[in-house]
């Protein structure tokens, strides 16, 4: 997974790509969605839910949750990349669904 877990604690905001990918395989960059639950759902069962992948806001969850990639079978799954870093080809199969750019500050 790309840098979206650092561990420094500032003030300085941190850009990041974030792609919704469906179909291929997950390269080293990134997440597949299956078997995770929706930040949205509420559950009592110990599964982990989705939004623990990455720091993503509230409208980027609610647009996933549109294409339901929660489920078992699903193909749907994110890639987190560095904002400056030129993206890598999509895998054999893949189809770029969206494209995010995400800003976020960790205090």
């Amino acid at each position: 997974m790309a840098s979206s877990t650092a561990a420094c604690i500032s003030s300085e905001a941190y850009t990041e790509v974030v792609q919704v990918i469906q179909g291929g395989e997950p390269d080293e960059d990134g997440m597949p969605l299956a078997g995770l639950i929706s930040p949205f759902a509420s559950t009592l069962r110990n599964q982990r839910c989705a939004c623990t992948c990455a720091p993503l806001p509230y409208g980027f969850w609610e647009m996933l949750d549109r294409l339901n990639p929660y489920g078992y079978k699903s193909d749907i799954w994110l890639r987190v990349l560095i904002a400056d870093a030129k993206a890598p080809p999509l895998p054999e199969g893949a189809t770029l669904i969206d494209t995010r750019r995400v800003t976020y500050q960790i205090a």
